[in-house]
């Protein structure tokens, strides 16, 4: 059985940690992108995923090339078997990294190609990092 934070004793108390420093740090010290990291890791470790990966996609309208968001989105997409929106959520932030040359990997690459069948013209972009 996976660990979660309603049987695992030291889960929960690191999950308890976190929820205190986002209480305590949020007026002040957190900027709303670290906000909503936090808040997607207490999301996630509820239960809440769909909430967790709102969170994750909120980040990336205003930091497309956060790895982390974009990474625990795809991750979270791929993990409920909802691989349009892992698709899609590859897409929206495509041409902001296509920019900037991403560092997608070749597993990113063979997702796009195998599960969704991405144009041919986009995965050569993404191979030529």
């Amino acid at each position: 059985m996976a660990d979660s934070i309603s049987s695992d004793v030291e889960l929960k108390k690191e999950y308890e940690t976190l929820s205190v420093f986002l209480n305590q740090q949020r007026p002040n010290n957190l900027t709303p992108r670290e906000e909503l990291h936090i808040q997607a890791v207490l999301q996630w470790a509820e239960g809440r995923i769909t909430e967790a990966t709102r969170s994750w996609q909120t980040i990336l309208l205003d930091h497309p090339t956060d790895v982390h968001a974009l990474r625990m989105a795809a991750d979270t997409y791929l993990f409920l078997g909802r691989f349009p929106e892992y698709r899609d959520n590859i897409a929206r932030v495509l041409p902001v990294w296509e920019a900037k040359r991403p560092p997608l990997t070749r597993y990113d690459i063979f997702v796009l190609d195998f599960i969704h069948n991405f144009p041919e013209k986009i995965l050569i972009l993404a191979l030529d990092v």
